[in-house]
């Protein structure tokens, strides 16, 4: 019999793929950018789990989010800084199966009053 020119596969070998497949430095600004959401929670005595919140509860979290958060040295992040942020939370969102996406939601007010003002 010849060798198959295809090899087994399973979901484990499929999962383990995709996991070595995400890129580093996207996991890493992910994680920042959950951390200075969790350092917010902290010091506004808000529930850190934004997977928790009602999408309109939690839009209004973000909103108020986006205008209070600085840099460390207290200056505005910029706006594609913002779009990375969201694009992280958006993700974790997703892989905590949280059914609204808030870059894909055309009312996703925070998204686009905040992010057209800068």
């Amino acid at each position: 019999m010849a060798d198959s020119r295809f090899a087994l596969s399973n979901q484990n070998i499929v999962e383990q793929l995709k996991e070595n497949a995400k890129n580093k430095n996207t996991l890493k600004a992910a994680q920042t950018w959950l951390n200075v959401w969790q350092t917010w929670t902290k010091e506004r005595k808000v529930n850190p789990k934004m997977e928790e919140y009602e999408h309109e509860q939690f839009d209004e979290m973000l909103q108020i989010f986006y205008t209070e958060i600085r840099t460390k040295n207290g200056s505005e992040y910029e706006p594609d800084s913002l779009k990375s942020m969201l694009a992280a939370l958006d993700r974790h969102l997703k892989e905590h199966g949280y059914k609204y996406s808030i870059i894909r939601a055309r009312s996703s007010t925070s998204r686009n009053w905040y992010l057209k003002e800068k």
